[in-house]
């Protein structure tokens, strides 16, 4: 249909795939998230847990595609407003007391996904348990870095500090001096 064309030549065209062209890892991940909604939206029309495995089986492979972040940010936020806005999606403004099959489908399909891409995730955890990061950074690693509160006055005046952005700012990050 007409619609669907639309949708994906939105979807596809939209400031966050755009934006994330460079980054292979997310944009594999979020390609995934049309699959699991209609997955999402077909389990809650027809109140089957096929659907709800089906849409785990997408969260699957988006977190094995290559990111976790975007799963857990995106896919569920759009899971549980999807749920949340589906008596107003489905037509039915005036629901007869709290519906709780919605809210069991959707809790079973991110909970079959995380199951199924735990090949991916346990690792994942030891790895991270491991890593230098998990004991603390020194705080002179974790603001060398970190932007300078005098370089918010350039976004109203560029030039009050010289250069806009200096040369060597990404070499050894220097911090604007104010003139005297």
């Amino acid at each position: 249909s007409y619609a669907a064309l639309i949708s994906g030549i939105v979807f596809s065209f939209s400031g966050y795939l755009v934006s994330i062209q460079d980054n292979e890892c997310f944009l594999c991940s979020a390609v995934w998230l049309p699959l699991i909604v209609l997955q999402h939206h077909d389990a809650l029309k027809t109140s089957s847990f096929y659907w709800s495995l089906l849409g785990a089986l997408g969260i699957c492979l988006q977190i094995l595609a290559g990111d976790a972040s975007f799963y857990v940010f995106s896919t569920f936020l759009c899971l549980f407003l999807y749920t949340l806005l589906w008596p107003a999606v489905n037509g039915a403004a005036k629901t007869s007391g709290w519906r709780i099959k919605p809210w069991l489908q959707v809790l079973c399909t991110m909970a079959e996904g995380l199951a199924l891409a735990s090949v991916q995730l346990i690792p994942m955890f030891e790895l991270v348990s491991n890593s230098t990061r998990f004991a603390g950074l020194s705080y002179k690693t974790v603001t060398r870095w970190s932007y300078h509160p005098l370089a918010f006055m350039q976004l109203l005046v560029p030039y009050l500090f010289g250069e806009p952005v200096p040369m060597t700012r990404f070499v050894r990050q220097v911090t604007p001096q104010v003139r005297q």
